[in-house]
């Protein structure tokens, strides 16, 4: 039997939460890396991608939120 193709379900949580951490909350965007990590320590097909999003989208969030907050 081949082996089952691993999903990209963690590699999209990363996307979604660290897109929710630019925007929104950028505590989430922790999560987001987080879930990139773990995607790609499954070898998931997305999980480097995902993980650089995550981080990406996590300083973003935390510049935004900063810059913010000094207006």
């Amino acid at each position: 039997m081949p082996p089952k193709a691993a999903g990209n379900n963690f590699s999209i949580a990363a996307f979604v939460l660290a897109g929710v951490g630019f925007l929104l909350i950028p505590l989430l965007g922790v999560l987001g890396v987080v879930f990139g990590a773990v995607a790609l320590r499954r070898g998931e097909r997305l999980g480097k991608l995902g993980l650089i999003i995550a981080v990406v989208g996590t300083v973003l969030g935390f510049v935004a939120s900063a810059v913010v907050r000094l207006l």
